[in-house]
């Protein structure tokens, strides 16, 4: 999802003054808007229903995979039809999996183990490859496993799992920079950073090495059906809070499952309950037929009220959907004050920070909850100051006890975005901040603002 900016000339007419001491951001984290949006809310602008605007989407050609990379200067050039291939299988850009190796590796020049041109599991445990070809296919389906099937299908929603901001293995912040390369990477080969996610896209393949096998060959019982799973809720989600539903059946058909051969796929429009568009088996597990498997899909909701809805699976293998389909109801709830996915931007965008001199912050927050946010009267909305790990700044309050942060918009609907704007002086450290109100912090994740 296109990330929101606050506009400039709206900044310098309504910032508040906020003087932090000792706080600073540090030269050379240039982005302009540092995305911070939890996956429970973030899932919704990945939804099986939703598309990005941006460039038309299909598989490159295994020759242009090639040129890019001869461009670079890559060793993994002629490597093109691995790419394209393992692509198709897991039903990702494969031109994601080059620009993550160009952000981790220069595109496989400096590796941290043989033939990991990712990163995979490095420092403390790389990956150490038979090939190019078995590290692309390994890379691409720990992706579409353990990042778009939990409804991770932009670059900056992989971001924050992949490598996370202020890592224990990240001491000097170079994971800050990740997702503007891996990004640049995928734009200069015509990808889309707003979606990766190459579900049904022409060239594709549903699943994994079994595609011969013969539908016939695949059933199952629905051991929740008998139980009424239908008729009652099976799951409680609510915005921010993202649960797994888990899905059981048993393999009553001739062949083995595993996570290479068999999904959970939903197949449903239900727009409150948002999530991956798969459910997975745990990574390795093998079902024997007759044996119970276990289908697992993180899902949240959104919107502004409370309810219910019946979402709808069908199991999928080599060879194409087999057996009926599967419901589950799930009954979700949206607390009234609720902090959604943020943006934090620094004005000027490319400056360096010294310590003592002022700078501008403008923090953007979508209201996730059931009630609107007013910037006056009584229960005001405010940004204030959760925690920090600045030098010499300790508990909480802070803000509350200086100068509160107020909405730059007179109102914000749910759904709709808050901007909060104050004035910070360079330093050293990191803080965050989430809205406020005289009845306490909002639900949700803080927006981080990390520093030198």
């Amino acid at each position: 999802m296109p990330r929101p900016h606050a506009p400039i000339a709206l900044l310098a007419a309504l910032t508040a003054l906020l003087v932090l001491p000792a706080i600073g951001i540090a030269a050379g984290a240039d982005d302009a808007a540092l995305a911070v949006a939890p996956v429970g809310d973030a899932l919704a602008a990945s939804s099986s229903t939703a598309r990005s605007s941006g460039p038309a989407r299909g598989l490159p050609t295994p020759a242009q995979v090639d040129a890019y990379l001869l461009s670079k200067g890559s060793p993994m050039a002629g490597q093109g039809a691995a790419f394209v291939a393992s692509g198709g299988r897991w039903q990702l850009d494969p031109r994601l999996l080059v620009a993550i190796a160009g952000a981790e590796s220069n595109f496989g020049q400096i590796t941290c183990a043989p033939f990991n041109a990712w990163g995979w599991g490095c420092p403390n445990g790389p990956y150490e490859f038979g090939s190019w070809a078995d590290g692309i296919d390994t890379v691409a389906e720990g992706l579409r496993t353990n990042y778009l099937s939990e409804g991770r299908t932009t670059v900056a929603l992989i971001h924050q799992k992949y490598a996370p901001i202020g890592a224990a293995n990240d001491p000097t912040g170079l994971n800050d920079n990740w997702t503007r390369n891996v990004s640049r990477f995928l734009i200069e080969q015509g990808g889309d950073p707003n979606d990766v996610d190459m579900d049904g896209v022409a060239g594709t393949i549903p699943l994994g090495p079994l595609g011969g096998a013969a539908l016939e060959s695949f059933g199952f019982e629905d051991s929740g059906q008998a139980a009424g799973a239908a008729t009652k809720p099976a799951l409680e989600v609510s915005v921010g809070a993202p649960k797994p539903l888990v899905v059981k059946v048993r393999n009553t058909g001739y062949v083995a499952w595993n996570a290479r051969d068999v999904r959970l796929r939903r197949v449903d429009v239900e727009p409150r309950v948002v999530g991956a568009p798969y459910g997975a088996l745990a990574s390795g597990m093998s079902v024997q037929p007759g044996e119970e498997a276990s289908f697992s899909v993180q899902l949240a909701a959104v919107g502004a009220s409370d309810g219910t809805a019946l979402t709808t699976w069908r199991l999928e293998g080599p060879s194409g959907p087999f057996g009926p389909e599967i419901e589950r109801l799930v009954a979700f709830s949206v607390p009234p004050f609720v902090a959604g996915e943020s943006t934090v931007e620094r004005i000027p965008a490319n400056a360096g920070i010294a310590g003592g001199t002022a700078w501008n912050v403008v923090v953007r927050v979508r209201n996730a909850g059931s009630e609107t946010w007013t910037r006056d009267g009584d229960d005001a909305v405010y940004l204030g100051l959760r925690r920090s790990t600045a030098p010499g700044w300790t508990g909480e309050g802070w803000i509350n006890e200086r100068v509160a942060t107020k909405m730059l918009e007179r109102e914000a609907a749910p759904g709709e975005w808050a901007s909060f704007a104050f004035r910070a002086r360079g330093g050293q450290g990191s803080f965050e901040v989430q809205p406020f109100r005289t009845s306490g912090w909002s639900e949700g994740d803080p927006a981080t603002v990390s520093l030198g």
